[in-house]
């Protein structure tokens, strides 16, 4: 009887380590930087139609922005502006491209890293699915009735892709697109 317990209690195991979820090895985790220093003074709220303007919104952002690596989407409309945190000022970077004639795939850079106040709440749960790799970060993924969003903690800042609801392949496909990208 207690062989049989033996090999029971083996079997449910091996059950469980061989049924865990396998994480993407080219993914990194990040620690956030906790030092990252506020914006002082408030910045009017720039908004830009064309990618022609884009790297004005990049240089206005204090850190590295989310950007599609493909030029082949027209830029729908990009804007920055800031928002009360803390004892001073965050930035919020939000541009919005249509990747197709169905998706249109919004991405919001948030500074400072830590400002995960500053997501948008939105009626979004926790997916059982795993979020797909966002411009090298891990991710973890949400999800409402009309749409996905993944959400990954940089080094430096807070990065947000949302798509509508979409097949696993073609959701991690738009997030390998990814990268981030500095003003210059």
């Amino acid at each position: 009887m207690a062989l049989l317990c033996l090999l029971l209690m083996a079997a449910f195991y091996l059950a469980v380590i061989i049924g865990q979820p396998q994480e993407d090895e080219t993914a990194s985790t990040v620690t956030p930087r906790t030092d990252q220093p506020l914006l002082s003074a408030g910045q009017d709220v720039v908004t830009i139609t064309s990618a022609d303007d884009l790297p004005l919104l990049l240089r206005m952002f204090p850190a590295p922005a989310l950007t599609p690596t493909t030029s082949g989407w027209p830029l729908v409309v990009g804007t920055c502006y800031d928002v009360a945190f803390e004892n001073g000022m965050g930035r919020i970077l939000t541009l919005t491209y249509q990747a197709s004639d169905t998706i249109q795939v919004t991405l919001t850079s948030i500074y400072p890293a830590r400002a995960i106040a500053l997501l948008e709440k939105g009626d979004y749960r926790i997916s059982a699915s795993l979020g797909a790799t966002l411009a090298g970060l891990r991710s973890i993924r949400m999800e409402n009735a009309e749409s996905i969003r993944l959400h990954a903690q940089g080094e430096e800042a807070l990065y947000v892709m949302i798509t509508p609801l979409l097949e696993e392949n073609s959701l991690r496909s738009i997030a390998g697109q990814m990268t981030l990208t500095e003003g210059e």
